[in-house]
């Protein structure tokens, strides 16, 4: 198994004694240019290699861009709500543009965007022994009161909702689940590098508490 794949597992894993079923759930959001819509592809393309190996092939769900509306989002997670038990775990990542106008965050989508309050429901409606939400969007920071939760990670790309540059997050992130020289010193943390430097993609043990790509 590589370094990257023992990342992904060691944050969705959890706790470490479940045994059941892990749920995954990538939604990509809109890219808006060219470039961005193929970053956000090759992301979710590394996300899923990675579930693959983790848990069963129908119990990944992945929306892609452009091909799917909130209430197709809302109405999945509902059911999941009545098909999940609680011994079972779940991972959602949201890979995309995020925005914040001080009020409400929103994860764009073609159509009505998530908001916060969506992410909120969806989550706090499906039963589940653990949950992971990795949010590698702009403004995600915004999420982090509304979304904290009793068992809960949280793995935010900013710290507030007030960064609402495009962030590199998932391009580390992705990065980190592919390269199999990632966590050099096999500590647990991947090192996703680049020409100036390294940032260091941390998973926090404590609940309900999030990362930040500074």
């Amino acid at each position: 198994m590589n370094a990257g794949r023992s990342f992904f597992l060691s944050i969705l894993l959890m706790p470490l004694l479940a045994i059941g079923e892990l749920q995954v759930v990538v939604i990509e959001g809109l890219g808006g240019e060219a470039g961005f819509s193929e970053q956000f592809s090759q992301q979710v393309a590394a996300i899923e290699r990675a579930a693959r190996g983790t848990t069963n092939e129908d119990s990944i769900a992945v929306f892609r861009s452009d091909e799917f509306s909130r209430q197709d989002v809302l109405a999945y997670f509902a059911d999941l709500g009545n098909s999940m038990q609680s011994d079972d775990r779940l991972a959602v990542f949201l890979v995309g543009h995020g925005s914040y106008d001080d009020h409400e965050y929103k994860f764009n989508i073609a159509g009505p965007d998530l908001t916060g309050n969506d992410l909120s429901e969806m989550l706090n409606n499906t039963p589940g022994a653990s949950q992971l939400l990795v949010n590698f969007s702009s403004a995600s920071g915004a999420t982090l009161d509304q979304l904290k939760r009793e068992g809960r990670i949280l793995v935010l790309a900013t710290r507030s909702g007030v960064e609402r540059h495009a962030t590199r997050f998932g391009i580390y992130f992705a990065a980190a689940l592919s390269d199999s020289g990632a966590d050099t010193n096999k500590n647990g943390i991947i090192s996703a590098c680049r020409t100036r430097g390294c940032r260091l993609l941390r998973t926090q043990r404590t609940i309900g508490d999030r990362t930040s790509t500074h």
